[in-house]
């Protein structure tokens, strides 16, 4: 929104953290101030992050394989160990 990005224009300082930093896929350089992991250029999902929907709720994150993607859990449930070709 618009008034949020004139309260950061004002700001003496804005620090950016991330919990996965991928520096892989950057395509500008972004100084940021707290990372949780560096990890390679996969697609990853659970702990809050999902694919169309799913796998948001698994206890881990996953990288989940292309092939894995369009994997559906038989009854529409999520899985409870993560989807098939995901790696914690």
């Amino acid at each position: 929104a618009p008034e949020c990005w004139e309260c950061w224009r004002r700001s003496k300082s804005v620090r950016l953290a991330t919990l996965l930093n991928k520096p892989a896929r950057r395509v500008v350089e972004v100084p940021l101030e707290y990372v949780g992991f560096d990890i390679p250029d996969v697609f990853v999902v659970g702990y809050g992050m999902d694919y169309k929907g799913r796998y948001r709720n698994l206890p881990d994150v996953h990288g989940l394989q292309p092939a894995a993607r369009d994997y559906l859990e038989p009854g529409g449930g999520e899985p409870s160990r993560g989807p098939p070709g995901t790696a914690p």
